[in-house]
């Protein structure tokens, strides 16, 4: 992953702020369809140690059925976290 843009990407910045990630922030990664790039990314924030919630949907790319399917929870989810 040595590539100019990936100073740029969410990789990178998970990587560099791994312990800070770790320690003082949530995640949940809310994904249409588990493919090999989403399975890859769950993956990488496993094995940093990130406390992320990873929903898998069967939506595709198609934002009204993410709401649809996990609005709700994930609402309850960013409430938890901001009290």
């Amino acid at each position: 992953m040595g590539a100019p843009h990936y100073q740029y990407s969410p990789w990178s910045s998970l990587e560099t702020n791994a312990d800070t990630i770790h320690n003082s922030i949530a995640i949940r990664v809310i994904v249409g369809a588990l493919t090999n790039k989403n399975q890859n990314l769950r993956k990488y924030l496993e094995d940093l140690k990130s406390p992320a919630g990873f929903v898998d949907t069967s939506c595709g790319h198609d934002f009204g059925c993410l709401l649809d399917a996990v609005g709700r929870d994930t609402f309850a989810f960013i409430a938890t976290y901001t009290r």
